[in-house]
């Protein structure tokens, strides 16, 4: 048969049971790419815990149910890059805990519609699946639900993300997605791992939502916001804006590297005191005065300080940014099309161009400023 442009060969189970002894043993069972569309005979697999059917050729999810059905014990199915009509399916999935659909062209509500016969549900993986809204659960729905992940999608409103609020869930990954805003909520009471990761946040003030989340682990790195400064700045901003994080981007914060930031950062916000917004770009800072003394007082080490210059982004919109010396040329580049264009995933092919008075010179992507003796006032645009 064919599928798309490709000559396939299409086998059922019975060619896998062939290939394989002690099935009777097994309890992980990998059958991904074998271009398998069909079941075949009934399977004699009491102890399967884990089976991958990635990549194969089914279509119905009720031709899933029924293989799922003869494994008594399954608790992980996997069933990645098969593209899958969401038909309704009996109980034969009633043991399912952990289910990956990435790359299945699953969206939110076909998970609703056969999620009441998946009660055990605790993990769910629905990356690459170009979702870009959500729903809220229907009462009962979900609630056993730990770990989420929508990574790769098309989500870019904060509030789809909290039509979820009152689920259980403790992991949030929401990796490249098209995020630009945060807002607070008293709900998602047990979310303490969250994945911002890649998406559009160009404004600290939304950084510094997540102080109303219980979230202890953190990863935000390239986001617009987060890429004006150098990774060791980065850290230590966040620290000092996050009361409630614990580890960050994969790093352990200790006490001394809290009480360290806190004060790096307590510095930095001091320089923003007479801003009429000051409030809400620097919530903490009365809080961290209380702690450490006012920025007057407070012995901190500059060096990381000392490092950061203010250039000028231009694009669809101008925009000006504090980065650090020590930042490589492609994340500037991926800081200027985030920041200055719409659609800025069309314009990073473009060449990096550094304008000093007078002179323009292409940016060596692999290069950090300081090689160019960046100064304050430069201008970077694109080509």
């Amino acid at each position: 048969m064919k599928w798309g442009n490709k000559v396939v060969e299409t086998v059922g189970w019975n060619k896998m049971n062939a290939k394989i002894s002690n099935l009777k043993e097994l309890r992980e069972v990998g059958l991904a790419g074998l271009n398998i569309q069909e079941k075949g005979d009934a399977l004699d697999l009491p102890n399967v815990e884990d089976l991958d059917l990635s990549r194969n050729l089914f279509q119905s999810m009720e031709v899933i149910q029924d293989i799922v059905k003869d494994l008594p014990n399954i608790q992980i199915l996997r069933l990645n890059r098969n593209r899958l009509l969401f038909d309704l399916v009996s109980d034969g999935m009633k043991n399912v805990k952990i289910l990956t659909l990435i790359g299945t062209n699953c969206k939110w509500d076909n998970v609703l519609s056969v999620e009441p016969q998946m009660p055990m549900l605790e993990e769910l993986h629905l990356g690459s699946n170009g979702i870009s809204k959500l729903s809220v659960p229907k009462e009962g729905q979900l609630m056993n639900l730990k770990v989420l992940n929508l990574e790769d999608n098309s989500l870019q409103d904060w509030g789809e993300i909290l039509k979820l609020q009152d689920l259980s869930i403790g992991t949030l990954s929401l990796q490249n997605n098209q995020i630009g805003q945060i807002h607070a909520t008293s709900a998602f009471k047990d979310l303490k791992i969250l994945n911002l990761k890649r998406n559009n946040i160009c404004e600290w003030k939304d950084v510094n939502m997540l102080n109303f989340y219980n979230v202890i682990e953190l990863r935000i790195g390239f986001n617009p916001i987060t890429e004006t400064v150098s990774f060791t700045s980065r850290l230590m901003i966040l620290t000092g804006r996050l009361s409630k994080v614990k580890v960050l981007e994969g790093s352990l914060i200790t006490a001394l590297d809290r009480r360290d930031a806190e004060c790096y950062y307590l510095n930095q916000a001091h320089e923003d005191i007479d801003k009429p917004n000051f409030k809400d770009l620097h919530p903490r800072y009365d809080e961290l005065c209380a702690t450490h003394g006012t920025p007057a007082s407070v012995k901190i080490e500059k060096t990381v300080g000392d490092g950061l210059i203010s250039v000028l982004l231009k694009g669809d919109k101008q925009v000006e940014k504090k980065v650090h010396k020590k930042l490589a040329g492609r994340m500037l580049k991926s800081v200027l099309a985030r920041s200055c264009y719409t659609q800025w995933q069309k314009v990073m092919k473009k060449e990096l161009v550094l304008v000093q008075g007078d002179m323009e010179m292409p940016v060596d992507e692999l290069r950090d400023l300081d090689f160019y003796q960046v100064q304050d006032g430069d201008v970077f645009y694109l080509k």
